[in-house]
């Protein structure tokens, strides 16, 4: 079947305006209805490039060197902005679909490339998938995450981490895992201390976001434990400030032994001196509604 604008199986365009991206398809001949999810492999042929920097849009699915050549993309292995959106174009397209795509970048110019779709190796659903597999996959992410975190694509970051902790917390709260983990390697020390590592990268990415408030429930674990990480200390003692829980920010750092480290020390120092500004503020506003 040859494409056809007016067939219900795949629209002309394709647009997700809140992340400038555009999809025009140019040529469509059906031969499944499968698409690609997370878990899928996807043999692409770039076909056109257009207005792609390397030096400032980086990406390692387009460029120069790959046009005109096969090659396979493994979804959820993105590492930069423009492959996660070359990501996102393929889980809209079907196999035999050539399209047009567009990604608007942040200096207002538009990444223009022509991509086609020649196969998909579907693996299935996250719902289909066993403990061992979905804890592999929310170790991947989690360091995917990271590496994006350091090349300074935050949100994208926060995606991969929001990912890993769908994954863990797929089988349900981490006080009922020993009856998913009773017939494997895995233990539930192991896997509470991934999702507690994936909550600590989550707060980071939360705080680059000023989004404090929601630091607060996800770290909340930190109270229970009897020796907290200095990071977990340090992001959640951070939320605190940032929403002016001064005392409970304090009590935070308190919980271990904090002097030996410089960013915990600064912290407190600041924790100390905000809380007393603020305790001087409330006063004078006191001392103005009573004697005016």
């Amino acid at each position: 079947m040859s494409y056809d604008v007016n067939t219900q199986l795949v629209d002309k365009v394709w647009e997700d305006t809140t992340k400038g991206l555009r999809k025009e398809v140019i040529n469509f001949r059906y031969c499944s209805i499968v698409k690609a999810n997370e878990l899928s492999k996807c043999l692409v042929n770039i076909i056109h490039i257009e207005n792609l920097d390397q030096k400032v849009h980086k990406s390692n699915y387009i460029s120069e060197d790959n046009i005109g050549n096969e090659f396979w993309i493994e979804m959820g292995h993105a590492l930069t902005a423009i492959d996660c959106y070359v990501e996102e174009f393929l889980k809209q397209m079907f196999m035999n679909e050539t399209s047009k795509c567009y990604i608007k970048t942040k200096s207002n110019g538009t990444v223009i490339f022509t991509m086609r779709l020649k196969r998909i190796e579907f693996h299935g659903y996250y719902y289909e998938q066993d403990a061992i597999k979905m804890f592999e996959l929310a170790k991947l992410y989690k360091e995917n995450g990271v590496k994006m975190f350091k090349g300074e694509f935050f949100l994208f970051a926060h995606n991969y981490f929001n990912l890993a902790a769908k994954c863990l917390l797929a089988f349900g709260p981490v006080d009922e895992i020993d009856e998913v983990l009773k017939d494997t390697q895995l233990t539930k020390k192991e896997w509470e201390e991934l999702l507690h590592n994936v909550y600590i990268n989550i707060s980071a990415c939360l705080i680059k976001e000023k989004r404090y408030d929601e630091i607060i429930p996800i770290m909340n674990f930190v109270h229970k434990q009897d020796n907290p990480s200095e990071k977990a200390i340090f992001r959640l003692a951070t939320a605190y400030l940032n929403i002016y829980q001064y005392e409970e920010a304090k009590k935070t750092i308190e919980k271990i032994d904090y002097k030996s480290n410089k960013d915990l020390v600064q912290l407190m120092s600041k924790i100390q001196h905000d809380w007393k500004n603020s305790k001087d503020k409330d006063k004078d506003m006191v001392k103005k509604m009573l004697f005016g």
